[in-house]
Parts: C-alpha cells; structure tokens; sequence
C-alpha cells in the first residue's frame, strides 16, 4: 500500500490562509492535478470544501469525525486504519492531499512526498507538521518561478 503525501509548503510552513491556498501559482495546481490524475485521493473534509468537492479521475476518501457526512462521489471514512485496511493490498499509489492533521496522521506511513517549496515565507493560518528531513532522499528536483513566488517541485523518497 504505497502512500505519498502531495502538498505546496511555504518557507515557514504555511500550507493554507483561511481554508484557501494563500497564493496562486498556476504551474503548481498543473503539477498537482498531473500527480494526482486517475489515483486514490485521501482528504480530510476542509480540504474537500477547500478544492469545491471531490476531484474528477479519482476514487475520494474524505477523513471526518461526523458520522452523518455523507459527500457526493466520495468514500467517507472517520479513521485512519479504516483507510489504511481498505488499501492493505493496493499497489497503486493512494494520494494524501491534507490538510495538517491529515498529513500528520499519514506521515508514518508514506514513502514519497511529492513537494513544492515556496521560496518566501506566507502569511497563513495552516501549517505542514513537523517531519524528519534526514529520513528522506531527494529523487527528482526542479525549480520555477512565478510573476510573485519561486518555488521548487521536489520529491522525496523515504529512506
């Protein structure tokens, strides 16, 4: 069951402002829609509110303490081994797509992150949990830059 988290990370960590990316960067949502296309999307329900609703080409699962969610053309599930016993024998790679608690909860169970590195600290109200860097290698890496922002597309694999 290969987990990989995908997520765009401001220099002081920033992931999100207001349940809302806090910048617009183009190239980045390309890359991410590119990574995810056809794969497993796991989400936690801000996340899911965040992009307008479930992701086309996907199969979604959407991570909620409310046992009455029920969301259109996605897979409600309210705990992480529930999600993890679904994917036990899965050899397709299942996408985390956040937000922080999501992230944090799946971090010991992912083997490659798929990363962009804003090149600026954003103001924000959202951040990436801690993680150890000296546990993942960096496999491909390439840097861009916006009319506001550089930024780096990196991917990470644990070690």
């Amino acid at each position: 069951m290969p987990f990989s988290i995908i997520a765009a990370i401001a220099t002081n960590n920033v992931i999100g402002k207001n349940n809302k990316l806090p910048w617009d960067i183009p190239e980045d949502s390309e890359y991410f829609y590119k990574i995810i296309n056809g794969k497993p999307v796991i989400m936690g329900r801000k996340t899911y509110e965040s992009i307008g609703g479930a992701i086309k080409n996907s199969q979604n699962i959407v991570l909620s303490h409310n046992h009455l969610l029920q969301l259109p053309a996605c897979i409600v599930m309210h705990s992480i081994s529930e999600v993890l016993d679904l994917y036990q024998d899965s050899t397709e790679e299942v996408m985390v797509i956040g937000g922080t608690d999501i992230y944090r909860e799946f971090l010991p169970f992912v083997d490659r992150m798929y990363l962009t590195f804003i090149h600026s600290d954003v103001d924000g109200d959202v951040y990436f949990p801690k993680w150890q860097k000296d546990e993942w290698v960096v496999t491909d890496k390439r840097d861009s830059k916006s009319s506001l922002y550089s930024y780096s597309f990196v991917v990470l694999q644990r070690k």
